[in-house]
């Protein structure tokens, strides 16, 4: 956390492997939750991107962006150019606005299929394949009340 290295004793931090269990991501958590609700997002960024210039491990080069709501982010200029957030019209569940893959590749552009099926919504095909029942046995089936 930025201006809490000397009183978190960080300079004995070597790894990130202290940090791997649940006691002490717990622990952790609730410092760096006080400290970070000090401050707006734009304050932390920009404390960020301060502390990358001067700080002690100066210059670095962090990795920082605002915690924002889901329309900002539906909104953002970048994803948007990049294309991540696309509007389906699912067979199931009418328009819908959906998460893409982040990554670009020229010649395979991300597709979507479908977004997601309803429970049940593959159980014939996984019966004929798997089980070998056809539409006869599973309407006995349903019918007896087993599926």
């Amino acid at each position: 956390m930025v201006g809490k290295y000397d009183e978190w004793g960080a300079a004995e931090w070597k790894t990130m492997a202290p940090f791997m269990s649940e006691e002490q991501q717990l622990k952790w958590a609730e410092l760096v939750f006080a400290e970070t609700r000090k401050y707006t997002n734009d304050e932390l960024v920009a404390m960020s991107v301060e502390y990358a210039k001067n700080g002690r491990l100066a210059p670095i080069a962090p990795v920082v962006a605002p915690v924002v709501d889901p329309m900002q982010t539906l909104k953002d200029v970048n994803w948007a150019e990049r294309g991540l957030f696309t509007p389906i019209d699912d067979p199931v569940f009418g328009p819908i606005i959906v998460a893409q893959a982040q990554y670009k590749l020229t010649e395979t552009p991300p597709r979507t299929k479908w977004v997601c099926r309803p429970v049940g919504y593959d159980n014939g095909f996984v019966y004929l394949k798997y089980l070998a029942y056809g539409p006869e046995k599973l309407k006995k089936l349903k019918k007896a009340g087993v599926i």
